[in-house]
């Protein structure tokens, strides 16, 4: 008999590691931004993200989002991620299929180590690098394809290498010339590494150099490698599901057959943290260390959140207590931190089922001992969290098969009811089976959905279709409560029940026409329904469950109205007030309610989610990254879904999709601190990344800033999108603002000013990270709001204001000039002439009768007169404004010439440049030009005896006006000698102007005079 005893014992030892509850798992793909499903490796970097080697490019991952790194020119050298490692200067070391590449994440520089070149100490020996491991020493070890091992030392820079072949061609020689090569390094202590290869495993000596063999058992794909440091044991795994052991204290090297979890679970128990993680083709191994216990997680099809399909490549456990997992279809996440949600299988659910095959829950607190009814199979599961026994109990304690299961729940003893589509049983805690509870006049499909034991130790039972029972448990008999029997009476499809010791009561819940409340004092029942006066009371009429938190107030869960709740000493049509979708709930139709810890947890046909019972502040739902996801949490409105609370572990117990799901208080568990860091700025769609924020560097935007957006990340990987922030924007922001699931913050039209952003965040459990991030800059003003640009415009201003002032004084000092030249004019020219008339006019009157000689006078006079005509008439042109183009003066001039010409028969030539028309000048520009001109023409037709003249007006190529006046006469051989008043009044005026008068003539060659001025 012992013997028997002893090998159940065995049994259930094993299957409490076969069978336990399947923990929840978060997996991330394409989908979510990752770059190939195939995952390789891990690495936690010291600044706090997760790198992730793929099949199909590098990734690192904020807990948001996934930045790629792909083959690019001097970049990443192949998209193949092999194995990541750290150095202790932060640089991250990536082995690909093509090269060992290190990247600086300051500098952003990559480096590579390519296979090619004359010095070995130099280049690696393959370009495909399986593994790379940073020892204490901060030296790179690497495994090349087929080449054993290498190392590079930072310090001398340099390679070396440790071939293995010969070693291999020695121990194991029927491998000679075959493919065989180190795929994983591990360390064994400071100065030793054990090796995963395609042979087996090996261990290698870095003092010494020496590889030396401990076990093969197979030859092929190598798949992972864990050692338990503290139980000096070495767990192997390789294709088809092999696994081997290699104990260092029995130096003992062995095959272990581990057994596969089954679905559904046989056994009961919670996972364990201590276990060891190992990869396989299949799923993923559990090792309980210092045990022989192994057991294979496999996927579970149709069961969301579980292991992802396909082979795990390796496992990473990371300090802050999340693992990640490397599969062939997606980063499989285990976050102990914020573990809400497993799930313990107990029926086989092939498919994704849309109503849930589960009815009520009960936990017993006394014997440690969980109820769930499944109304599909008929059967009630007893599953005992002392003893890890799952029993499916499907008859009664006579063996007769038991109705569809609907809800199991307790009396004020303990007692364990069940409720089943036709019958009430009552649980034997000694024959451990459920015993018939006789009730009267029980009909087919009456459906019992719940019980409740009033203060007074009588039992209520709740039918669906049949009426409502009150059982008089010291008459042992069913009675009529009270004396209002057709109150009693008209109570049909009663639903929920509660007994409420505070208020001395039990409350009933229909499916028909609203809550009752029976008062255990006044025996007397009142009725909570629409009425006139409380018209909000209409969903009242379809209650599914009751519910009572710990200061007494009653809640009701109804089927399309929300939720309800009671108020204390208010009136019949007040006393509820309802919870809808328009205040948080995420549904309006509600199958059950447990309280707990002072939330009410509250589930829906899709979700579930809480309600703070002290603020009254619905809480979110929980979220695809918390819990498993099901199609339905309920079916039939006939059947209940109860759920339960377990007080002691803070756990909701739902049925649902064929077993029982545990949810955890979220934020029940203690977390680490996390870095906060800013990632990259964005300023006018200039892209800036990380370095800028190092050295706590202070940058300067010029204007307009007309977007600055900030990007960062919270590098805590637990329910990341639960993440909180506060920031603030010194400068502009006058208060902390608080965001949640955001990595981004936006900032338009800033002000020119100095800004200093400050950020802090919190994880779901209200852990802050280790610091604030922060970052000063500023926003340079305009050219124009400047305090230099602001001096130059008063100094701009002031110039013109002394500007106008001095052209005002230049315009009257320029009219007093001209008044001068006109008074000198009057006086030179006109004054003299007019002496002249006065002289001959005074000289013709003395005469007497000599007529000739008064006839030689009067002639003088007219000519005088003329010549005073001319003069003024070259007076009023040159100082009128409508005369100060070069097109005026230029009609004048041939005006003046022609009438010249033709009186002495001389035939003139014009030419003048049509370009310069345009021209405008000034009053003493054009005054001189002209009397130059004219004393020139003059000369030429008076005293030149010519009989062709030519005048030419143009414009040469350095700006200078260009006036020549060319005769053909006799000319004259001295000019110095012949030079007279004209020519001398010629020169001066020209020099007036800032020009030149040239005079070239000869003897019989005719004269040519020139004059050269400025442009105006």
């Amino acid at each position: 008999m012992g013997k028997y005893l002893l090998l159940i014992l065995c049994y259930f030892l094993v299957l409490s590691l076969q069978a336990q509850q399947q923990p929840f798992y978060e997996t991330l793909t394409e989908k979510d931004g990752l770059s190939d499903n195939r995952v390789t490796c891990f690495l936690k970097d010291k600044t706090g993200y997760l790198w992730v080697g793929t099949r199909n490019g590098l990734n690192r991952y904020n807990g948001y989002n996934f930045t790629v790194f792909y083959p690019r020119v001097n970049e990443l050298s192949n998209e193949v991620i092999n194995d990541l490692a750290e150095d202790k200067n932060g640089k991250i070391w990536v082995a690909t299929a093509n090269g060992l590449n290190r990247y600086d994440p300051v500098t952003k520089q990559w480096f590579t180590f390519y296979a090619k070149g004359t010095d070995s100490s130099t280049f690696i020996l393959n370009p495909n690098v399986w593994s790379c491991y940073v020892d204490d020493n901060n030296e790179i070890w690497m495994a090349p394809d087929g080449r054993g091992l290498s190392v590079y030392s930072s310090r001398t820079q340099k390679l070396r290498h440790y071939p293995w072949r010969k070693v291999v061609n020695t121990l194991l020689p029927q491998y000679y010339n075959r493919y065989c090569s180190v795929i994983k390094i591990i360390a064994k202590n400071k100065n030793e590494f054990w090796l995963g290869t395609t042979l087996g495993l090996f261990s290698f000596n870095k003092l010494s150099g020496k590889y030396t063999l401990i076990g093969t058992g197979y030859y092929g794909d190598f798949i992972d490698l864990a050692y338990d440091q503290q139980n000096r044991k070495v767990y192997l795994t390789a294709a088809e599901e092999k696994l081997f052991c290699y104990d260092e204290q029995l130096n003992e090297y062995k095959q272990l057959q581990p057994a596969e979890l089954p679905y559904p679970s046989r056994f009961f128990s919670t996972p364990a943290d201590h276990y060891i993680w190992l990869g396989t083709e299949n799923g993923m191994l559990f090792i309980e260390p210092g045990t022989k216990n192994t057991f294979l997680q496999k996927h579970i099809p149709h069961l969301s959140s579980s292991l992802a399909e396909g082979s795990v490549q390796t496992i990473y456990h990371d300090a802050t207590g999340i693992s990640w997992v490397a599969s062939n279809n997606g980063i499989v996440k285990f976050d102990r931190n914020s573990q809400q949600s497993s799930f313990l299988p107990l029926l086989a659910v092939t498919y994704q089922v849309s109503n849930n095959p589960m009815g009520g829950v009960y936990y017993d607190k006394r014997s440690q001992r969980y109820f769930v009814c499944s109304s599909d199979s008929t059967a009630v599961f007893i599953i005992s969290r002392e003893t890890g026994t799952i029993q499916k109990i499907r008859v009664d304690h006579k063996g007769k098969q038991l109705d569809r299961c609907y809800n199991v729940c307790a009396d004020r003893a303990g007692r364990i009811w069940l409720l089943t589509k036709n019958a009430v049983y009552s649980f034997n805690e000694q024959t451990n089976k459920f015993e018939i509870f006789p009730i009267p006049s029980v009909g087919t499909g009456i459906s019992f959905r719940d019980m409740a034991q009033d203060e007074r130790g009588n039992y209520w039972f709740s039918s669906f279709h049949g009426k409502l029972y009150y059982y008089d448990a010291s008459l042992k008999k069913y009675i009529i409560p009270g004396n209002d029997s057709i109150r009693f009476k008209g109570i049909v499809a009663s639903t929920a029940l509660l007994s409420d010791t505070v208020n001395h009561c039990v409350w009933i819940g229909t499916f028909s026409h609203g809550i009752y409340k029976y008062d255990l004092l006044t025996n007397k029942f009142t009725l909570y329904s629409e009425t006139s006066d409380a018209p909000d009371y209409t969903d009242l009429n379809l209650v599914n469950d009751i519910e009572q938190d710990a200061s007494g107030r009653i809640w009701v869960a109804t089927h399309t109205g929300g939720l309800y709740y009671s108020n204390k000493g208010k009136p019949i049509s007040k006393f509820f007030t309802r919870l809808s979708m328009k205040d948080g709930l995420v549904s309006n139709n509600i199958y059950a309610l447990s309280y707990g810890d002072s939330l009410l947890w509250v589930t829906s046909g899709k979700h579930i989610s809480a309600i703070n019972t002290y603020s009254m502040k619905v809480l979110p739902p929980f979220s695809r990254e918390e819990m498993f996801s099901f199609s339905s949490f309920s079916s039939d409105e006939i059947i209940p879904h109860y759920t339960a609370y377990d007080h002691e572990r803070k756990e909701l117990l739902v049925g649902v999709g064929g077993g029982l799901l545990f949810l955890r208080n979220k934020g029940s568990m203690p977390q680490q601190q996390f870095p906060l860091v800013l990632s990259s700025l964005k300023v006018n769609d200039v892209l800036y990344t990380d370095s800028i924020f190092k050295d706590n560097n202070h940058l300067s935007f010029s204007s307009p800033v007309r977007q600055i957006v900030f990007n960062f990340s919270a590098l805590q990987f637990s329910l990341p999108s639960l993440n909180r922030y506060e920031y603030m924007l010194e400068g502009y922001d006058n208060k902390w603002e608080e965001a949640v699931n955001i990595n981004s913050l936006n900032y338009q039209n800033l002000p020119p000013k100095n800004y200093r952003f400050r950020l802090r965040a919190k994880s779901h459990a209200g852990t802050a990270s280790l610091k604030e991030a922060v970052f000063s800059f500023t926003v340079d003003p305009f050219f124009w709001q400047t305090w230099w640009f602001r001096l130059l415009c008063l100094l701009a201003v002031a110039a013109i204001v002394y500007g106008i002032y001095r052209y005002q004084l230049n315009k009257k000092l320029e009219v007093e000039r001209l008044r001068h030249r006109i008074s000198r004019d009057l006086h030179d020219d006109i004054g003299s002439a007019l002496t002249t008339i006065n002289v001959l006019s005074k000289v013709a009157l003395n005469k007497g009768d000599d007529q000739k000689s008064i006839e030689g006078y009067l002639t003088r006079i007219k000519d005088s007169a003329q010549q005073t005509m001319e003069s003024m008439s070259d007076i009023v042109w040159a100082i009128n404004p409508t005369n100060d183009s070069l097109e005026s003066m230029l009609v004048r001039m041939k005006e003046y010439a022609a009438e010249l010409c033709e009186a002495r028969a001389i035939e003139l030539a014009f030419e003048a440049d049509e370009n310069m028309m345009s021209r405008k000048l000034d009053v003493a520009y054009r005054k001189n030009v002209f009397l130059i001109f004219k004393e020139a023409v003059n000369n030429a037709v008076k005293y030149s005896n010519c009989e062709k003249l030519l005048i030419t007006l143009a414009m040469l190529p350095d700006h200078k006006l260009h006036l020549s006046v060319k005769d053909n006469g006799k000319g004259f051989a001295d000019v110095k000698k012949n030079t007279g008043n004209g020519l001398q009044n010629m020169q001066s005026r020209a020099k007036e102007l800032g020009g030149v008068l040239l005079v070239n003539t000869a003897t019989g060659k005719g004269t040519t005079i020139e004059l050269f001025l400025p442009n105006t």
